[in-house]
């Protein structure tokens, strides 16, 4: 008799821990909603450039769920109906990322504003130098790049340079 209370009690024992490891997700909260609140980043002063990607990415990771629940449906893996509701719930998810996209400024890169300024200062100097007059003799006529004493034609543009002479 002694050794029959004592399985049943190590049984209960052991079914109490099964109840109580089973029950535990119940009791605490779901482990699922813990790790989403994790995962999701706290909204604080992002760069224009880090929620651009953000963004990106979002929108990338929506398309690839889209053509995933495509490829399901199509396998026969999803429902009708379930298909109807997850895709409508991600394409307008898609839209807001979207219209989130449209609405966030576009990233400037460093020194950004000052780029055009600076591709219009090149500009000016270089049409300068090509219209300003040769510094010496041997420079061409046209573009004004130095050439040496046995160039016929400019190196640079082809111009012919008219103080070469062509020896037979």
């Amino acid at each position: 008799m002694p050794f029959l209370s004592e399985s049943i009690f190590l049984t209960l024992v052991l079914l109490a821990a099964v109840g109580v490891y089973l029950a535990w997700p119940f009791l605490t909260g779901s482990r699922r909603s813990r790790s989403a609140a994790r995962r999701q980043p706290a909204r604080t002063n992002q760069s224009p450039v880090d929620e651009a990607s953000a963004l990106e990415e979002r929108h990338r990771q929506i398309v690839m769920a889209l053509r995933d629940l495509d490829f399901d449906h199509d396998l026969g893996k999803v429902t009708d109906e379930d298909y109807a509701v997850a895709r409508a719930q991600l394409m307008a998810e898609g839209s807001q990322v979207l219209r989130a996209q449209d609405a966030a400024p576009a990233p400037l890169s460093p020194n950004g504003e000052d780029l055009e300024h600076e591709i219009a200062a090149r500009r000016k100097r270089k049409a300068e130098t090509r219209t300003a007059a040769p510094a010496t003799e041997d420079d061409c006529p046209q573009c004004g790049r130095p050439s040496t004493s046995d160039d016929v034609f400019c190196p640079r543009c082809g111009t012919r340079l008219s103080k070469k002479k062509v020896s037979a």
